[in-house]
């Protein structure tokens, strides 16, 4: 079991660093969990002295807002290989955010005080690992200034004073330049006469653009996820020629769901739909994760462009009733 460990501890980022020598005086803090999907790790705000290395499966970390009008903001998808939940090892708090297994898979659990007293009395054999998951921690902060960056930038260009319809190409042209890889944006949004998504801009410019019936099989997956769906280019032309969009050039498909919120969690309002021509892997876990959260400014954006065509409706009614017969 011992030796199980002393692999197990091997594996996993941070320790990767250490020698043999040094990682057989922590295995006492180890030992070796099984998981199936869905299952909880530990929760949002829950204390928990525990970190963790996936050895094998997928874990997905999420907080959840106090506002249950909204879904989870995930955080991140980790595979095998890398340590979550490593505050632990520096201090005894509340999760900030709550971890999941999205497969079946196994963890090693490494009890966060122990390491951490072990770490005071064995300064210098511990420095490869503080250094190894300070790196770590600096790159998840890269990944998440570029996210705050995109959506900052997003958010900006339509808040404007321009119209939303001036806003859009903007926006999208943005998106486009900030997500490498891809090569065609185009905002689809939900007919209030038909049960369409009919295109409203697209970047850069594309003409002879579609409507999608509302109940198309596609659509119906993307609303029930409520995330960003990810197809293969080819695959997805048989289902969505009437798209009319180059498919055959993209390696994949993004299609990111608008939701408006303040009606109800499925009031699917409108569509992104991103091509991506590098190859399979355009469209990257993390790469998923940014589209998820730049979604958020163009729902809002697009939910008051919809409340203001509806109260021009509304008063073009009044005005023709204004009138006598």
């Amino acid at each position: 079991m011992a030796e199980e460990l002393l692999q197990a501890l091997k594996s996993v980022q941070g320790f990767s660093v250490l020698p043999d020598s040094v990682l057989e005086q922590l295995v006492p803090f180890a030992s070796i969990r099984t998981l199936r999907a869905g299952e909880t790790i530990f929760c949002q705000g829950e204390p928990s002295p525990f970190c963790f290395g996936i050895l094998s499966g997928e874990i997905v970390i999420q907080h959840v807002s106090n506002d249950r009008r909204f879904p989870p903001k995930i955080l991140g998808i980790l595979g095998q290989g890398h340590l979550f939940g490593e505050s632990s090892i520096f201090e005894d708090s509340a999760r900030s955010a709550m971890a999941s297994a999205s497969a079946n898979g196994s963890l090693v659990v490494i009890r966060g005080p122990q390491l951490r007293e072990w770490i005071r009395k064995n300064p210098v054999a511990s420095q490869p690992l503080l250094i190894a998951l300070l790196g770590s921690s600096i790159r998840r902060m890269q990944k998440t200034n570029l996210e705050l960056a995109v959506i900052y930038g997003v958010g900006r260009l339509l808040g404007s004073q321009k119209s939303f319809l001036e806003q859009v190409p903007a926006a999208l042209e943005f998106l486009r330049g900030s997500i490498e890889g891809v090569t065609d944006i185009v905002l689809y949004q939900r007919s209030a006469y038909w049960e369409e998504f009919t295109p409203l801009a697209s970047f850069p410019g594309l003409s002879d653009l579609a409507a999608i019936p509302a109940n198309h099989e596609v659509i119906e997956k993307v609303r029930q996820a409520s995330q960003p769906q990810i197809f293969p280019g080819g695959a997805i032309q048989e289902h969505l020629d009437s798209f009319k969009l180059p498919w055959k050039s993209y390696a994949s498909v993004a299609l990111v769901p608008l939701l408006d919120w303040e009606i109800a969690q499925d009031a699917l309002q409108g569509l992104l739909v991103l091509g991506g021509q590098r190859d399979g892997n355009a469209f990257s876990a993390e790469k998923q994760l940014l589209l998820t959260s730049m979604s958020l400014p163009f729902a809002e954006a697009l939910s008051r462009h919809v409340r203001s065509q509806e109260a021009q409706a509304r008063d073009r009614l009044q005005n023709s009733k204004s009138f006598p017969l």
